[in-house]
């Protein structure tokens, strides 16, 4: 082909083959989870906590919002629950969690835009009612979504606000190309799912969300979350099922091949003199572009025991 000249159609249409179409609108029927999850370091220790202590409410400060949609049959409404990390003015340094946030049926247009805005209000563990409007809103692309939480909480002669108003979502079940370097990424959040069956939509159920972080210099995970289902038994009036937030620091190494796994042990000393045991089994692999693995939490006391069993789960970066 001289300079200058035109491409020949088979040239042409060859070129373009090679740039996939962007995916407009949603997985059809797919189901998202995610949330935001916020690099470690731009998250102040609280110095006045021991170093476990400091660590903890660290990772529990840097999960500020989780996720789940579910995205009708057709593809043309989306169902939905958040909730959302705030902090008030009377507490400059600690934070909350919202109830959740739902909203049903929300219409998805022909750009894979949506938007709900709904009534919120819930009494805090302090007894102060807050209440506001929530709006979100959102955008999906094939397997990926991405949007905004809004809302102001007014109750107790003060305003609080939420500590992030992004979100992001993932459908690990989405058809996608993989990409030609499948490995970690450093500095980067990954959201998904895990295999737990949430009580948050029809019988059919939507799976919780899952999410981990990676370094910024070193190969490593940080943190991860994951909602998960306890099942506990005992004499204690907590047994039963329930859901639980689950915020881990990680702070594990990332092989060659991509492997990584935290296994540990936590001994508590109770006010009754007896001692509570918390067990971590985390492991998994980074490859084609995602991670997936395995996480088991257990807690025993001397009236209750909780596991979650061996739960699976899938992220995207």
């Amino acid at each position: 082909m001289a300079v200058g000249g035109t491409l020949s159609g088979a040239v042409a249409i060859a070129l373009l083959s090679a740039f996939p179409a962007a995916a407009a609108g949603p997985h059809k029927g797919g189901t998202y989870g995610g949330g935001w999850i916020e690099d470690l370091s731009k998250i102040r220790p609280d110095r006045s906590l021991s170093p476990g202590e400091r660590e903890d409410k660290r990772a529990q400060e840097s999960v500020r919002s989780i996720v789940s949609l579910k995205v009708s049959a057709t593809g043309d409404t989306v169902d939905g629950r958040l909730r959302a990390k705030y902090r008030c003015p009377s507490e400059p340094r600690g934070f909350d969690t919202t109830g959740p946030v739902e909203f049903g049926s929300a219409a998805i247009d022909g750009e894979g835009r949506f938007s709900a805005r709904v009534p919120y209000s819930r009494t805090d563990d302090d007894g102060v009612e807050r209440s506001g409007t929530a709006t979100v809103k959102g955008k999906f692309n094939g397997g990926k979504a991405r949007g905004k939480l809004k809302l102001t909480l007014k109750g107790g002669g003060e305003t609080c606000r939420l500590l992030e108003e992004r979100w992001q979502a993932r459908d690990v079940a989405a058809p996608r190309r993989a990409p030609r370097n499948g490995k970690a990424r450093r500095d980067t959040p990954y959201y998904g799912t895990n295999e737990t069956i949430q009580d948050i939509f029809d019988a059919a159920g939507a799976p919780g969300p899952f999410m981990l972080r990676t370094a910024r210099k070193k190969k490593r995970i940080t943190h991860a979350f994951m909602r998960a289902l306890w099942t506990c038994t005992g004499p204690n009036p907590a047994a039963g099922a329930y859901f639980e937030n689950i915020d881990f620091v990680v702070d594990s190494k990332i092989s060659k091949r991509g492997k990584f796994k935290k296994v540990s042990t936590v001994k508590v000393d109770d006010d009754d003199g007896t001692v509570t045991t918390f067990r971590t089994d985390f492991r998994g692999r980074f490859r084609n572009g995602k991670v997936e693995g395995t996480w088991r939490s257990s807690m025993e006391s001397a009236t209750l025991t909780c596991d979650t069993g061996r739960v699976s789960w899938k992220a995207l970066p």
